[in-house]
């Protein structure tokens, strides 16, 4: 039964980091025609409305009394809306890469986060795969060579981003265990759309936001708000549930490796370097998922 789980956790988080991936070569495209914040509002827009369908067909929505909604409120205006627009902001000051890099931090992030909220007790597999997969990304990511792009302004917002959305994985799974991962994902981000909405209102009266419905944008928006989070944010609960958070974080480390990949179906290439990393990173989770027989 363990290593079923750990199969079926392993299988959610691998195929939800290379879904949601495909995100950031398609934010990088919409930023030429959105402002973060209203693009932040209509990711979790097209999100949470794609969840709650699936969750609706599958018959796995609550009712309205079933749903702690301190937690959902909470978890969605905070973990869900900040994380999404640190993310989103900060890619609009750096690239893709760089952005799928700085999330190569979650694996620690989480492991420091649940130690110490006394949550989770490291044993050495945990720390050596954690150190193997952190290697790993940093062979990977061009932004991180000597030779890279560099830091270019939007890290920390990106490291915020990280560190929030470790803590909205971790309430999810502590707080809202009662609801499927589907109502888990739908509702939380529906209300963190509705802050960015709101937030996006205010700002406006300000500061004009741009807001770009062409037609040539439409497939780009519809695919990152209903496929790279639509589906990947149910996958990756999933893998939290079955994985725990650090573990089912090592998979996250593959992010830039896969924005890589979708580089090279556009023309680009892979080094041999690229590939070491992400054996790396492979290897880093194995590790991490071993226990010493009793």
């Amino acid at each position: 039964m363990i290593a079923s789980h750990r199969l079926r956790g392993n299988l959610a988080a691998l195929g939800g980091t290379l879904i949601w991936a495909s995100a950031f070569p398609a934010t990088e495209v919409l930023l030429d025609h959105w402002s973060p914040l209203p693009l932040a509002a209509a990711r979790l827009g097209l999100g949470c409305l794609t969840m709650l369908a699936l969750a609706a067909l599958l018959r796995q929505l609550p009712s309205w009394s079933a749903v702690p909604w301190r937690w959902v409120v909470l978890l969605g205006g905070c973990g869900s809306a900040g994380s999404v627009l640190c993310l989103i902001t900060g890619q609009s000051l750096s690239d893709p890469v760089t952005a799928a890099a700085i999330a190569t931090s979650q694996p620690l992030v989480a492991a420091v986060m649940g130690y110490v909220a006394g949550r989770e007790r490291l044993h050495g597999g945990q720390v050596a795969g954690v150190i193997l997969a952190v290697a790993g990304a940093m062979v990977v990511s061009p932004a991180l060579q000597a030779d890279g792009p560099g830091f270019r302004g939007g890290e920390p917002l990106l490291l915020l981003n990280v560190i929030l959305w470790t803590w909205y994985s971790r309430g999810a799974g502590q707080h809202l265990s009662a609801l499927g991962d589907l109502a888990k994902g739908g509702l939380t981000m529906a209300v963190g759309a509705v802050v960015l909405v709101l937030l996006s209102l205010v700002v406006s009266v300000w500061r004009p936001l741009s807001v770009d419905v062409a037609s040539d944008t439409v497939p780009l928006l519809l695919w990152m708000g209903m496929v790279a989070v639509g589906v990947s944010v149910p996958l990756w609960l999933t893998a939290t549930r079955l994985l725990g958070v650090t573990i089912a974080s090592l998979h996250v480390n593959l992010a830039p490796f896969y924005v890589i990949l979708m580089g090279v179906a556009l023309g680009g290439s892979v080094s041999l370097r690229q590939a070491g990393g992400a054996a790396l990173i492979g290897i880093g989770a194995v590790v991490a998922q071993r226990r010493k027989s009793p």
